[in-house]
Formats: C-alpha cells, sequence, structure tokens
C-alpha cells in the first residue's frame, strides 16, 4: 500500500486540492484519507475504483502495479473500470 498512498497524495497535490477537499469529493471522512495517505488503512476496491475515476487514472496506476496512468478508452463505467482493475491484479499474480 505504499505506492498507493504516495501515488494519492501526489495526484491530490498535483491537483492543488486540501485533503479536506478530496475527502469531500470522494465522499469519505477526512480521517480516512489521512489514513489512505499514510498508509495507516487499506483502502476497498470500491474506493480505489471512485479514486481511480475522479483523478482519471487507471487502479493499476494507484495500486503501483503499472505506471501508465491513464484509464483504457472504453472505461467509462464502474463495471469497466472494474474489470479493467482485476485483469491487472490478475495479471500481477501471474508475473510474480
Amino acid at each position: 500500500m505504499k505506492e498507493f498512498s504516495k501515488r494519492l497524495k501526489a495526484l491530490r497535490l498535483e491537483h492543488g486540492l486540501m485533503p479536506i477537499e478530496l475527502a469531500d469529493k470522494l465522499g469519505v471522512h477526512n480521517s480516512t484519507l489521512n489514513r489512505w495517505e499514510s498508509g495507516k488503512m487499506s483502502i476497498t476496491d470500491d474506493n480505489i475504483i471512485r479514486v481511480a475515476k475522479f483523478f482519471d487514472v487507471s487502479a493499476g496506476y494507484l495500486l503501483g502495479l503499472e505506471d501508465n496512468r491513464t484509464l483504457p478508452k472504453s472505461a467509462t463505467t464502474t463495471t469497466t473500470v472494474f474489470k479493467a482493475f482485476a485483469t491487472t491484479i490478475r495479471k500481477n499474480r501471474v508475473a510474480t
């Protein structure tokens, strides 16, 4: 989760958001966001997808599984984003 924490904070800063602003936009408590950024709390699949969609990046990028930030062109719904996320996870498990 270290990579997720670093990338989440970097994306927040790139977008000029304070932690409380991002927490509000994601619909989570500010303390939850702070724990994600500090690596003290794991994030659920649903929230990974929510963060990925908000920043328009892939879930694999957020998790440090890939360096490509962009979502596939077809990833316009939560279902397709989740499928892309699941595919990335499966590929990474096979590779290790």
